[in-house]
Parts: structure tokens; sequence; C-alpha cells
């Protein structure tokens, strides 16, 4: 049961970071200018960008949760500051690059968790 609570609090925590923090990374492509993203662009992806920060953050933050318990807030953290950091990065050379920049980080994470996780089992049995 803890670790249902722990993936569901990892979750949630995971989708409200995830979520504003896709949302500071498109307005941040946005204030780069037309050199990465236009403004009718801009304007149409807005809300599915931001509704795909929020699944894909609960989706890391409940592996987190589940994987690490409640330790996993801490790593909640860390995905989505680097994810953030990675899409600025990645959105200067264009808004596509920074989109798949945040992605991988989040997918990145969750197949380590799951793989840490698998192996941990294995060492256990």
């Amino acid at each position: 049961m803890r670790t249902i609570h722990a993936g569901l609090t990892c979750g949630a925590l995971g989708a409200c970071l995830s979520g504003t923090g896709a949302y500071f990374v498109w307005g941040f492509f946005y204030a780069i200018g037309a050199r990465v993203i236009e403004d009718d662009t801009y304007y149409t992806l807005e809300a599915p960008i931001v509704l795909g920060g929020i699944i894909i953050g609960a989706v890391s933050g409940v592996v987190s949760g589940v994987t690490l318990s409640f330790r996993g807030a801490l790593l909640v953290f860390a995905i989505n500051a680097f994810s953030v950091f990675a899409g600025c990065v990645g959105g200067s050379f264009g808004w596509r690059v920074g989109v798949g920049a945040v992605v991988a980080v989040h997918l990145l994470a969750i197949t380590f968790l799951i793989l840490r996780s698998l192996i941990r089992c294995a060492k256990t049995t």
C-alpha cells in the first residue's frame, strides 16, 4: 500500500512540475523568435505540448515513486530540472529538438528506473 501511495504522490508531483516545465520551455521557444518557432505553430501546439508534459511527468513520477518509494520525490525534481535544461538547450536549435530533448530525458529516466528495478529483483531471487 505504501508503494502505491508513493507512486501516486510522486506522479502528482511529476505532473505538476513537468507541466510547469513544459509551459516554461515552450515559452522559451517563443521568446527566441521566428528562428525557432512561428506564431501560428506556437499557438496551435501550446495546449497539446503542456498536456504532453503533464502526462509524461506523471508517468515518470509514478515510476519513480513505485521503484524508489518516497525517495523518488527527489528524483522527480531532478528529472524535471534536467528536462527543462535539456529543452532550453535543444530549443536553441529548433522547437522539435527542444521537445525531443525533454521527452528523451523522461524516457531515459523511466527506462533506467525500470531496468534498475528488474536487476534488483533478479539479484534477490
